[in-house]
């Protein structure tokens, strides 16, 4: 299929996002290899966007961090409803300080509450800050994945 092994991601939102958010630290296969391929390319993805999700307190460690996936993307609002932005605000100040821009985005937007990832699907979302998501987004994968592999 001509994919790139040291591009493989994994994008989710809402519950999704912590999915993403779960595999990512992941290093080792969770089954048993089948094949040649599940044990010549890693079982963690490349990079990960989580939209409308958070982290943990195991991502504000600066070691866990640096066993994450390569890149991340993460964007949430500050009157989701579903969401706790604590420790994102927490995680983006940690990127900062350790200097991890270069692997980690994270956007905020003060509102937007949840579920705005299409924002093509409600008209009153139409030109809302939190829809710029999607520029970012793909800012991000030609910025950070496709030229920073």
């Amino acid at each position: 299929y001509g994919l790139d092994p040291n591009r493989i991601g994994f994008m989710g939102s809402s519950a999704g996002g912590n999915i993403a958010r779960g595999i990512a630290l992941k290093t080792s296969l969770v089954y048993a290899p089948t094949d040649d391929l599940d044990t010549s390319i890693s079982a963690q993805p490349d990079f990960i966007m989580m939209l409308y999700s958070s982290v943990t307190a195991e991502w504000l460690d600066p070691a866990s961090v640096a066993a994450a996936p390569k890149k991340m993307f993460l964007a949430y609002t500050l009157d989701d409803p579903c969401i706790e932005p604590t420790n994102n605000k927490k995680f983006n100040a940690m990127v900062e300080e350790e200097h991890l821009e270069d692997r980690f985005q994270v956007v905020e937007y003060p509102d937007g509450k949840h579920a705005w990832g299409d924002c093509n699907y409600y008209p009153q979302w139409k030109g809302h800050a939190c829809c710029r998501w999607r520029d970012l987004g793909e800012q991000f994968l030609r910025q950070k994945v496709i030229g920073g592999l």
